[in-house]
């Protein structure tokens, strides 16, 4: 309850507020007493927290000026602006580069690509596809015959072995 008041003090200050307001007031002045407490612990609640936020703020801004310190004796702030000097600079290189290309003219009476070229170019693709495989098959794959021995040597010695053994 209340801090330095007993039970029996308490129950003196019952006995002493009957007599004096009477069984029918005492029932509303307890509500209104209640009400006044109610208020008096809201207002010191938020006047507490008005004195924390305080220190909150006051302690954030020490932060911030650590912090504005730091940056100062590290030389970051001048090594954000080098990193930003030369990031326009790179953009700057870029355009440059760009608009110095040349530019295609592309005729209106230009002929699209022939699909007949097409095909040629696929056809002669899996010819040298085909020719590949059958190189590999011939004289073998290093690579695979390096993996299946765990000598890196053997691959690169078994072609011109087989290539011995063969003539």
């Amino acid at each position: 309850m209340l801090p330095g008041v007993d039970f029996s003090e308490m129950l003196l200050i019952a006995i002493i507020a009957m007599v004096l307001l009477g069984p029918r007031d005492l029932p509303l002045m307890m509500r209104k007493i209640g009400r006044i407490t109610g208020k008096m612990r809201a207002m010191a609640f938020e006047f507490r927290q008005g004195f924390d936020e305080l220190g909150r703020q006051a302690e954030l801004e020490e932060l911030r000026k650590e912090v504005s310190e730091l940056k100062k004796h590290t030389g970051l702030e001048e090594l954000s602006k080098d990193f930003e000097e030369d990031r326009a600079a790179l953009e700057r290189d870029i355009a440059e580069g760009m608009s110095d290309r040349p530019k295609l003219d592309v005729a209106d009476d230009a002929s699209p690509l022939d699909v007949s070229e097409m095909t040629t170019s696929a056809a002669s693709r899996a010819a040298a596809d085909e020719e590949a495989g059958e190189l590999l098959r011939i004289h073998g794959n290093p690579s695979d015959e390096a993996a299946a021995s765990g000598d890196e040597d053997a691959g690169r010695s078994a072609p011109a072995e087989k290539q011995d053994a063969s003539a």
